[in-house]
């Protein structure tokens, strides 16, 4: 038996011109970093060649693309009652994206990629379930430019109709160090690139004989339906499948759905803390008994996820201006103090 046909030079020397292209396509119409590319075909001629395609989970490779986020300082419009939560548990509650009051986020710009999928011979169900596991496992905190702090359509839709506050957070780490965390602005629409992108792969071979898998999740959980603009939403989003944090299950918490009709997943960020008060995270390390529960390696792991510090609290101009309101304000000072070991700023616009 000739060695060629042991080896299957032809496929060898095909997986490398797809790679090659792949990689210039993704440069020329995408230009997201790439984390790693895996191909596999058969010792015999003529069986199907797969290409898998993972986008970097490391935060630095985006810092020169359109999904980085340049600022430091964002706001977070919510209720009283959440911010009193937030405070108790020292922590953010970032729900995952089958939380979302949006019930196309996600599958509308991962549609993009609907044809590979269906390439491998997948059925609906199959689609529907992948995606949703993409959702289950993809955690967002949704905030605001500062500059949107005096918007009415925010305050009513996100802060209990003006009776809510705005939570200014800063970036107190650096974000470029970041392990499957990301911050950037949403991007609404803003995908005909991905759909020449998709066009263009599809032409390398139009054939079952080219099989295609694109992790891109971190990149399409970053955009969003136009019909949503209004939001002007910019997000953090943290991934299990790139976070060693979140990779913990135990670092995952359960609840209810919005309608009541289904479980979801949370994970609370820790927030910045002084004066050696503990997060809730730490004492998860310790109560795992794990060996990360060490200093060391708590401090390294920390420096991987956001850490964000509430800088302060501002109150709709509307917001009543009377004894309850500032028995609010006494009760937040003194519980935040509590809580984070600094004073809180608290202003009304």
């Amino acid at each position: 038996m000739r060695m060629d046909n042991i080896l299957n030079t032809d496929g060898i020397s095909e997986m490398l011109r797809i790679e090659n292209q792949i990689k210039d396509l993704i440069k020329s119409y995408l230009g997201i970093p790439i984390g790693g590319i895996l191909q596999s075909c058969s010792i015999f001629p003529g069986q199907p060649i797969s290409t898998n395609v993972r986008a970097s989970e490391k935060n630095y490779d985006y810092e020169n693309t359109r999904y980085s986020f340049k600022e430091n300082k964002f706001i977070h419009f919510t209720s009283l009652k959440v911010l009193f939560s937030i405070i108790r548990e020292k922590s953010l509650r970032l729900y995952n994206l089958n939380n979302s009051s949006d019930k196309h986020e996600y599958t509308y710009s991962v549609n993009k990629f609907r044809a590979f999928y269906e390439r491998k011979g997948w059925d609906e169900k199959r689609i529907i379930d992948y995606l949703n596991g993409i959702k289950d496992d993809s955690f967002i905190l949704s905030c605001a430019s500062t500059n949107d702090v005096e918007s009415k359509e925010h305050w009513k839709r996100y802060a209990d109709n003006g009776n809510g506050v705005a939570i200014e957070f800063e970036i107190m780490n650096n974000p470029l160090v970041w392990e499957g965390w990301y911050c950037s602005k949403v991007r609404y629409g803003e995908l005909d690139d991905w759909d020449k992108f998709t066009d263009q792969v599809i032409q390398l071979g139009e054939n079952s004989k080219y099989l295609y898998d694109f992790y891109f999740d971190q990149i399409l959980c970053l955009h969003k339906d136009p019909s949503f603009s209004e939001e002007k939403e910019i997000r953090i989003l943290g991934q299990s499948c790139y976070s060693p944090i979140l990779a913990y299950s135990s670092m995952k918490y359960h609840d209810v759905s919005k309608d009541g009709n289904t479980y979801i997943h949370y994970f609370k960020l820790p927030l910045y803390l002084t004066n050696g008060l503990k997060h809730g995270f730490e004492k998860e390390f310790e109560r795992m008994g794990n060996v990360y529960h060490k200093q060391k390696y708590i401090d390294e792991y920390m420096n991987l996820i956001p850490l964000l510090k509430i800088s302060k609290v501002r109150f709709c101009q509307d917001f009543p201006y009377d004894d309850n309101y500032f028995r609010i304000e006494s009760n937040l000072r003194n519980d935040f103090f509590k809580a984070f070991g600094y004073d809180l700023t608290i202003e009304r616009i």
